[in-house]
């Protein structure tokens, strides 16, 4: 369908708000994430009449690292183009009103996109002249991998680095041997070996947070990783951070709303598409699991000293990233990389 976009002269100001009108939207030609698609192709032409911006709102289940936005402007005949436009993508200004578009019959430009994702168009040009706007994935990345135990992982691309969108849940290393599945705390903060645990010994957790290993089972030499991955180095996660933006990172880590979370979960976006859950850990205290709904621990294969290794954490009232050294028999959650 068409969007109406209309503009009574060629001078707009952002503060002239009593000319701006929000037009209402019926039936949309969106297709849903229908192959490579996520949004369009949709027209928005400029019709007589004051001053409107089209306004789009939009969702993906699963987000990819970048997408490619693609204005198409007008079609074959001189008078179908416009000749400026305002396009602004989850308040981030993707085509200023300023730039002359007459000239050009397309723009491509690479994005981010969030779960819930709104557009903003306005339009100068002669009545009936029009875009076309689509927005598809770029990622290169597998959409799955699967485990030794038949387990299938979500998969994000963020960077150049292709990272599971889930925790890991597999019992068995890669060459078939099975994890210990440790339920006894006395056992388990004596252990020297790989080892992992459930969430309040609850299988129930599984589904959604993942099991919980010690540090022994990543150094384990039968590797507990999908074949073609491994667990990342701090360095891996820290590209990872850096791609992201740095301190501010964990809100584009952490999965959006309080579902999972305990609020006010700062600043989650789930930008990067990484949905990292408040998994909690299991550590040697008298009550040894704690933190589910606060906290997202996960282990690096950096080792700090002989009985501590490296993890991040993900925090329910900050957008930051931590970094920890912490007792190699603790029980956290891990994220695995493609090699």
């Amino acid at each position: 369908m068409a969007l109406n976009c209309d503009k009574n002269n060629y001078i707009y100001s952002p503060s002239d708000k009593q000319a701006i009108v929000t037009p209402s939207l019926s039936k949309s030609v969106i297709s849903t994430e229908s192959g490579n698609i996520v949004f369009g192709p949709e027209v928005f032409v400029r019709s007589k009449g004051n001053l409107s911006a089209a306004t789009r709102e939009f969702t993906l289940t699963n987000i990819e690292s970048k997408y490619l936005f693609i204005l198409q402007n007008g079609d074959n005949t001189k008078d179908s183009k416009v000749s400026n436009c305002s396009i602004v993508l989850n308040k981030n200004i993707l085509i200023n009103l300023f730039e002359q578009l007459k000239n050009k019959n397309r723009i491509e430009k690479e994005i981010i996109l969030s779960q819930r994702n709104r557009i903003t168009v306005l339009l100068v040009g002669k009545p009936n002249s029009f875009i076309t706007l689509t927005i598809v994935k770029l990622s290169s990345s597998p959409s799955t991998v699967t485990d030794i135990d038949g387990n299938t992982y979500k998969t994000i691309k963020i960077g150049d680095q292709c990272w599971m969108a889930e925790n890991l849940k597999v019992t068995h290393f890669r060459n078939g041997d099975e994890i210990p599945n440790v339920t006894d705390n006395n056992i388990w903060i004596n252990l020297t070996s790989g080892a992992l645990c459930n969430y309040n010994n609850d299988e129930a957790n599984v589904t959604t947070n993942g099991r919980l290993y010690n540090w022994y089972a990543i150094q384990d030499s039968r590797n507990l990783a999908p074949n073609g991955w491994h667990v990342p180095s701090d360095a891996e996660w820290q590209t990872m951070i850096n791609f992201l933006g740095g301190s501010a990172a964990g809100g584009k880590l952490k999965e959006a709303g309080t579902q999972h979370w305990n609020s006010p979960n700062t600043d989650a976006t789930n930008e990067s598409g990484f949905t990292a859950l408040p998994s909690g850990a299991r550590g040697d205290y008298v009550s040894p699991y704690g933190d589910m709904g606060n906290y997202a621990y996960f282990w690096t294969s950096t080792q700090w000293e002989i009985n501590s290794a490296i993890h991040r954490t993900l925090y329910y009232n900050s957008a930051t990233v931590g970094y920890v050294s912490q007792q190699k028999r603790m029980g956290l959650s891990i994220r695995c990389v493609k090699d």
